[in-house]
């Protein structure tokens, strides 16, 4: 799901449902590897490697069917616990502005009726009507 404004006439906006296709790495990357704390080898890559993802509208009517995004910079604040050397009482922990790089969606395995609005679903659990 599409968690902003991306492009509205090629119907990527807020709340749109994308189907995952594929990953397109930028030339020259090659797909790596990292072993999980249980011991499983799973495909990993650094963000910083990744070119576009390639998407296609849950709702076949949106033209074009297929799109792409590719991964946004933005900065953030973070806490952090400053070493031991440089605490005082109360002040203990420090804010640092950071830099990341992310895909802009989100994995949508449950939703709200809101975002609902105006979609077709095959299946749909309701927690509570209250």
């Amino acid at each position: 799901m599409l968690p902003t404004n991306t492009n509205v006439k090629s119907g990527q906006a807020n709340g749109t449902q994308a189907l995952f296709q594929k990953l397109v790495l930028k030339q020259g990357t090659n797909l790596g590897s990292v072993i999980l704390s249980n011991g499983i080898k799973v495909n990993a890559v650094f963000s910083s490697d990744v070119d576009h993802i390639v998407l296609k509208h849950v709702n076949n009517r949106i033209r074009p069917e297929i799109f792409s995004l590719q991964p946004k910079e933005f900065t953030f604040k973070a806490k952090f616990l400053k070493p031991k050397v440089l605490q005082t009482k109360g002040d203990e922990r420090e804010f640092l502005i950071m830099k990341g790089k992310q895909i802009p969606l989100i994995i949508n395995d449950a939703t709200t009726g809101h975002k609902l609005q105006g979609s077709g679903v095959n299946n749909l659990f309701v927690h509570s009507w209250s």
